[in-house]
């Protein structure tokens, strides 16, 4: 939206640096611009380690019916012990299918730190489709029931008139008898 994206040049000794959403700029800057302004993740000695850089879009990554959180996207090349556990997930924009990419994936991290291995590739398509596993079941569900449902709705419907017309036989009777006189009635 904003700013610069985080660049190749980014080293582990370089000054930090981070790309945040609308959702954290609104949330902890809300009536100054955040480019350029200083944060930290953890306890209070980290409070000015990370210059935002960039300002990028609200997207959500999980549920599609929750708030919008507030996150900040780091450089891995940048990653500290200091930090915890602070990098979940790696995103790559990979060029072409990504058929053998869990085996690439894991051969190039493998090539930098043996111990670093990929708990699970996905792709983004993949990541779509799970966040609306619960949506799609409800509709494959309430289908067969809605049919169920008219199918009965039909049925009862057959009955009601099918019970009023077996009432109704002997007036119906009684109005055909050929002893009954057609016609409108005469005066005499």
């Amino acid at each position: 939206m904003r700013g610069r994206f985080i660049d190749e040049q980014r080293t582990y000794a370089s000054r930090r640096v981070a790309v945040i959403n609308e959702a954290f700029a609104r949330r902890f800057f809300p009536n100054e611009d955040p480019l350029g302004q200083d944060f930290g993740v953890g306890d209070a000695s980290h409070t000015r380690d990370c210059e935002i850089v960039g300002i990028v879009g609200d997207i959500k990554y999980y549920d599609a019916y929750s708030p919008m959180n507030a996150m900040a996207f780091f450089p891995l090349s940048q990653a500290r012990e200091d930090n915890g556990n602070i990098f979940h997930e790696i995103q790559l924009l990979v060029a072409g299918a990504p058929q053998n990419l869990p085996v690439t994936l894991q051969q190039a991290l493998a090539g930098v730190d043996p111990n670093l291995m990929v708990i699970r590739a996905i792709t983004f398509d993949d990541q779509l489709s799970r966040n609306f596993n619960g949506e799609r079941l409800v509709a494959r569900l309430t289908t067969p029931y809605g049919l169920l449902a008219l199918i009965l709705a039909c049925v009862g419907l057959y009955g009601v008139a099918a019970y009023t017309v077996a009432r109704r036989t002997s007036e119906i009777g009684v109005r055909a008898s050929p002893s009954a006189r057609r016609g409108p009635a005469s005066v005499a």
